[in-house]
């Protein structure tokens, strides 16, 4: 047999899920919160206007790819793409509940309004 259907890559599989489903994560509140905005920084620099605006023009590796720091800053570049991803996120989070609570205060006044 070829591939992932190997009965040792079976095998691995099913104890790896049987031990996640049995894992007792506990909970951190800073976690929670880069867990939550990892999609949305996901988002923002997979879209194609801001990938080539990111990884062609501002952060070329082209630059820097045979210089010795090249790894540094490779990471340096994630890090500095993930923390502007998490602030754009939670600039969305905030303009959304904002708009939440907007909405939800005409509706009451509608609704007092109406009575």
């Amino acid at each position: 047999m070829r591939g992932n259907y190997r009965p040792v890559s079976m095998m691995v599989s099913i104890g790896l899920f049987m031990w996640g489903t049995s894992w007792k994560a506990r909970t951190n509140k800073v976690l929670d919160y880069l867990a939550e905005a990892t999609f949305g920084v996901y988002l923002f620099h997979m879209y194609p206007a801001n990938m080539t605006y990111l990884f062609e023009k501002l952060f070329s590796l082209q630059r820097v790819i045979e210089k010795p720091y090249a790894v540094l800053w490779v990471v340096a570049v994630t890090a500095i793409i993930f923390v502007a991803g998490v602030a754009i996120d939670s600039l969305r989070k905030a303009m959304f509940s904002s708009f939440e609570f907007l909405t939800n205060l005409i509706r009451a006044k509608n609704n007092s309004a109406c009575s």
